[in-house]
């Protein structure tokens, strides 16, 4: 027991300090700031700071500044809410995240490391070598080259303790870990746990199917219920993240739909970068050299130093192995697009980001490799063929495309050069007779490319950053303290891509931002106004009318840098101007809710051009045939024809008769937002916020109708007179996945019990 405890530490400490080593030369070639990229620098450091802020404020369910606003869970389970290192980051005080993710991901890195090594020992008499699976398996190229999705390391840290807990759960009895790991999986990361899901049952089929598991129906029986209450434990994120997500544009569509040929076929560049994943050293997703400057799929599968090799080595030595046919498994999934798709619930988006689990395998077959000390020509000679093929790729490449295969040859064979000194390195560890003398050099061979490696990865990083972009400093810190006109009043800002999530951080919300996880109703916004919203939102600048619809007041620009000149209705001069910001005022901003008089049905609204759209949307609330049925009498109904001479001298009237009946004294607390209203007559009220059926509203005490009007904002049925409005949201599907959670976890512990003095007799 003090040997395994005293190797567990050893694999703890030397991944962290390697981890460690990496940070620290990322730091020191930032100039003392820690940055990766784009979603690193803003998404993972505002969203953790997001999360933590409105968790320390007790507002846990809706996020007015985030998008047009959204709800907590649905924005943030996928990011930080349920992983356990986030919350790990709330017990410091007054954490500053560009300092804290960091050190996080250091600790990542090690709990990756060390879940590896407990998983490989199993399959290994020398714990030494399984030390090098869990580096092999830490620092893979699917580790480094995700850096820049940070929280794609929590899925990584804790995978490998899942698969032990599965296989001391069959193979010596161990009960209930499986459970509390599933639970943890799913309330880390919704996305990842469907991959997870997939893997799981390939994984337990190959080694039912190789006789490495021995299943009876008892047995098969406790896995499936341990598998349901670790499912249903996790519901009080999951029921309300999947409800949330379903609409997205992201994940709607399947790779089903597509012809034949998509579905069985990568296109060119896919299967000569699944080559490169196998060859050669990951590099940032954002500035790379080898085929595509830039790729967000995650098809990363080199292990350090030896690369493919000992994978290679060991499913050809070892064929009716169970880990080598899992990996030949793996091999189809990856190279046929539909099964590859499996992994993501069969979108349509090719993405392999679920890589780091056969990397797992891989790492656990390399480091058994070098303890048989088996042959290496086998390994070599798949070396050559996998190499072989990727410079027939090269040359396809340019012979068909007539584009550059290395957009960055420099780097392209650095990399390359680093690659063949990996080879070099492996064959040498065969000449190396003495097993403790193999793992020392293996180690210090680790720790030399990864370092080197990184620091032409960070590097490149920061030049590529520094050329597109501010510096990353000025985003991080100053951005924060902007000083806002207008005190307390509420509204929104339109910003520059630069400082697209500034909602997230400062003070005053943007219909700007830089993220997936938003309300379904704002894709159906956008659909409907003919803009394009995939990652980002941004409004149309020659749409200038939806400034006014959702409550933006100030366009905020770097200092000397002016709106668009399509872009009509704002100040020509700068109106207030803070720390290298000028902020020009929209002076069509009508508030964050306002009445109309007339309506437009949305099949009419959808024959407008798209010129049109923006101006009528001003002037007519857009109802469904359901809600003009229901409220038509309310309005003057128009038609298409009514907007074919609409100018813009006729929206910047409708703005003002709009004016006339905005929302006052209009705030948010704790997602509940608040105004006061005087109507003269009743009607469908306007509100500037995406509709979700989780809202709730009151009006002066008693509940009002909460409708979806102009194609995907609220809508609230209000009576003349005075009002005071509250608009509540709760999401859909918590109450059920707290009631389902509860109850797992009760026969959860019930079951532990029972199981505990069946052994116990």
């Amino acid at each position: 027991m003090k040997t395994d405890r005293k190797y567990i530490f050893y694999a703890f400490a030397v991944n962290f300090a390697l981890a460690l080593m990496l940070i620290a030369v990322a730091v020191f070639l930032g100039d003392g700031v820690f940055y990766m990229g784009i979603d690193y620098n803003y998404q993972q450091i505002p969203f953790n700071e997001l999360a933590r802020e409105n968790l320390l404020q007790g507002n846990y369910m809706w996020l007015d500044n985030f998008e047009l606003g959204t709800s907590f869970i649905g924005a943030l389970s996928f990011y930080t809410v349920g992983s356990p290192f986030f919350w790990l980051t709330m017990a410091i005080p007054n954490a500053d995240y560009t300092i804290v993710i960091p050190l996080m991901l250091a600790l990542k890195f090690a709990v990756a490391g060390t879940g590896a090594y407990c998983y490989a020992k199993q399959y290994l008499s020398d714990k030494n070598w399984a030390l090098v699976a869990g580096m092999f398996y830490a620092f893979c190229g699917y580790q480094i080259s995700n850096i820049n999705y940070n929280h794609f390391h929590d899925v990584t840290a804790l995978f490998p303790f899942l698969l032990l807990a599965l296989d001391s759960n069959v193979k010596q009895d161990k009960g209930g870990w499986f459970a509390v790991m599933v639970a943890l999986m799913a309330l880390t990361n919704y996305f990842f746990f469907v991959a997870v899901v997939v893997f799981l049952i390939i994984y337990f089929i190959v080694k039912v199917v190789c006789r490495e598991y021995r299943i009876t129906t008892k047995l098969f029986l406790r896995l499936a219920a341990e598998s349901l209450l670790g499912v249903g434990m996790a519901m009080v994120l999951l029921l309300p993240s999947v409800i949330f997500v379903l609409g997205n544009s992201r994940v709607s569509q399947s790779i089903l739909e597509l012809p034949l040929a998509r579905m069985l076929l990568h296109k060119p560049y896919q299967y000569a970068d699944l080559l490169r994943a196998l060859l050669i050293p990951a590099e940032n997703l954002f500035d790379r050299s080898i085929i595509l400057s830039s790729n967000h799929t995650a098809a990363e599968l080199y292990l350090p130093v030896v690369g493919c090799i000992p994978v290679f080595s060991y499913m050809f030595n070892h064929k009716k192995d169970w880990m080598s046919k899992l990996s030949l498994v793996c091999f189809v999934f990856m190279f046929v697009p539909v099964l590859n798709s499996s992994f993501t619930a069969f979108n349509e988006e090719y993405y392999t980001r679920w890589f780091f689990m056969p990397a797992l395998i891989f790492a656990t077959m390399a480091a058994k490799h070098f303890e048989n000390r088996d042959s290496i020509k086998p390994g070599l000679i798949g070396w050559g063929v996998t190499a072989a093929l990727f410079y027939t790729a090269r040359w396809i490449w340019h012979f068909y495309f007539q584009s550059e295969f290395f957009p960055n040859r420099l780097i392209a064979f650095i990399m390359i050069g680093i690659a063949f000194a990996g080879v070099a390195t492996t064959v040498i560890l065969h000449l190396v007779r003495n097993k403790k003398y193999a793992v020392v050099l293996l180690t210090a061979a680790i720790f030399a490319q990864m370092t080197s490696g990184f620091a032409i990865y960070t590097y490149y990083t920061h030049r590529a950053w520094s050329e597109e972009n501010e510096d990353a400093a000025k985003f991080f810190h100053q951005v924060q303290d902007i000083k806002y006109p207008d005190g307390d009043e509420y509204y929104r800002t339109e910003t520059t891509e630069i400082f697209i999530n500034t909602g997230l951080v400062s003070d005053k919300p943007s219909a700007n931002i830089f993220a997936t996880n938003i309300s379904t109703s704002v894709f159906d916004f956008y659909r409907a106004n003919n803009m394009k919203r995939t990652v980002n939102s941004f409004l149309s600048k020659e749409q200038y009318g939806y400034y006014g619809l959702l409550g933006v007041k100030y366009m905020m620009l770097p200092q000397g840098e002016e709106p668009d000149e399509d872009t009509k209705g704002f100040s020509a001069t700068p109106v207030w101007n803070d720390t290298g910001y000028d902020f020009y005022l929209n002076t069509n901003f009508a508030g964050m809710g306002f009445a109309y008089e007339n309506a437009i049905s949305e099949r009419d609204y959808a024959l407008l051009s798209k010129g049109r759209k923006h101006l009528a949307s001003m002037d007519a609330v857009v109802l469904s045939d359901e809600l003009l049925q229901r409220y038509g009498q309310m309005f003057n109904i128009k038609t298409k024809g009514d907007y074919s001479a609409y100018r813009y001298e006729d929206f910047v009237q409708s703005v003002q008769d709009r004016k006339t009946t905005a929302a006052q004294n209009f705030a948010v607390d704790k997602g509940v937002y608040s105004f006061d209203v005087c109507l003269d007559k009743e009607t469908v009220y306007y509100v500037a916020v995406p509709y979700d059926a989780g809202f709730t509203a009151t009006a002066n005490g008693k509940d009002v109708p909460v409708v979806k009007v102009n194609n995907g904002l609220v809508g609230l049925v209000l009576s003349s007179g005075e009002s005071s409005v509250l608009l509540s949201y709760y999401p859909q599907g918590l109450k059920a996945g707290i009631f389902i959670s509860i109850a797992s976890a009760v026969l959860f512990a019930c079951w532990l019990i029972f199981d505990r003095r069946r052994k116990n007799v």
